[in-house]
């Protein structure tokens, strides 16, 4: 089983158990996926999860404004999108991808905003449904 030899290496380089379990989560590209994983390790480690909501973020009502709070993607995940991009636009998927991710704030504005780039409507609906699936989204 590859888990725990992925467990050891990343605990080499966490400085604590919160540490750890968010790097562990960067690796799961499936956003409810992450979620209940974060969720879970937290738990069995005796840690509050916390989401990583920057205070500027909250609201007077103490509620989060979730159209400050930026989503970061895996490694993994950006790697799907951009090669289900790739066969519509071409090798500058990639840069198209790397760019988006840094000024969306959900996957389905990542998504959207990547399939403006393709012309064809048939094509950039096939590639909504793809993305989508890759990453975990209804």
């Amino acid at each position: 089983m590859i888990a725990p030899l992925v467990i050891k290496k990343t605990a080499k380089k966490a400085r604590d158990h919160q540490a750890l379990v968010r790097m562990l989560a960067d690796s799961i590209p499936i956003p409810h996926e992450r979620s209940a994983f974060v969720r879970d390790a937290s738990s069995a480690l005796g840690l509050s999860p916390k989401p990583e909501i920057p205070q500027e973020a909250s609201s007077e009502t103490g509620k989060a404004d979730l159209e400050n709070v930026r989503v970061t993607f895996s490694k993994d995940a950006l790697a799907s999108v951009a090669a289900l991009l790739m066969a519509h636009i071409g090798p500058v998927a990639k840069i198209l991808v790397s760019k988006a991710s840094k000024t969306t704030n959900t996957p389905e504005d990542l998504l959207t905003n990547l399939a403006r780039s393709i012309d064809n409507e048939r094509a950039r609906s096939e590639f909504l449904a793809s993305a989508k699936k890759a990453l975990g989204l209804p």
